[in-house]
């Protein structure tokens, strides 16, 4: 799905809310070409892949957050 490394920073929170965005459009796309490529597999699948695809967007969410409390940036 998303691939996101360590070392982004996000540095103006104002910034950060697009990019949730266009995360958030490319795990809808990427979920629906997934269950269009695999409609004999089960839903719990694609679920997961919905799933996957939230949690990293979170994970991008805490590293902001996570930034911006400690002012390491």
């Amino acid at each position: 799905m998303i691939q996101i490394s360590h070392s982004i920073k996000f540095h103006p929170f104002a910034n950060y809310l697009p990019l949730l965005q266009i995360f958030e459009k490319r795990r809808q796309i990427q979920s629906r070409i997934y269950y269009q490529r695999n409609k004999k597999k089960t839903m719990k699948n694609y679920m997961d892949s919905l799933w996957t695809g939230e949690t990293q967007i979170m994970f991008v969410f805490r590293e902001c957050l996570n930034c911006l409390f400690s002012r390491t940036c």
